[in-house]
C-alpha cells in the first residue's frame, strides 16, 4: 500500500491528466476539492475521470463548476470513495489557468 497525497495547480486552460494509476495498482481517492486561490476573479472548473477499462470512458465529476468570486469555500466534485484501477486517470482544466487548485489523497493497492 502507498498513500499519494496530490496537490496540482490547474494551470491550463484545457483538460490535463493531474493522476494515472500505475500498471499493477488499483486506487481509493478518499478525498478531492477544487479551491479557488484568485480573490478577484471567478472561475469554471471540470473535473473527470477516465474508465481504462472501458475505452478510456469519461466519467465527470464536476462540469463548468462556477467558483465566484471572493468565494472563499472548495467544490466537493465526489460524494464518496472512488475506486480506480489501472490505467485510470483523474483529469481536470479550469477556464482561467491558475485561479484553482485541485488536490486530494488516494492509496495505492497491488492488484
Amino acid at each position: 500500500m502507498s498513500q499519494f497525497p496530490v496537490s496540482k495547480l490547474l494551470a491550463l486552460d484545457a483538460m490535463a491528466t493531474v493522476y494515472t494509476v500505475p500498471a499493477g495498482r488499483y486506487a481509493m481517492v478518499s478525498h478531492l476539492q477544487i479551491t479557488p486561490i484568485d480573490p478577484d476573479n471567478e472561475v469554471d472548473v471540470t473535473v473527470q475521470w477516465l474508465d481504462a477499462s472501458d475505452g478510456d470512458a469519461i466519467a465527470p465529476l464536476c462540469h463548468g463548476e462556477t467558483i465566484k468570486k471572493n468565494d472563499t469555500g472548495p467544490i466537493y466534485p465526489m460524494g464518496g470513495t472512488l475506486i480506480l484501477s489501472a490505467g485510470d486517470q483523474v483529469q481536470a482544466e479550469a477556464s482561467t489557468a491558475g485561479d484553482a487548485v485541485l488536490s486530494f489523497s488516494a492509496l495505492e493497492y497491488d492488484l
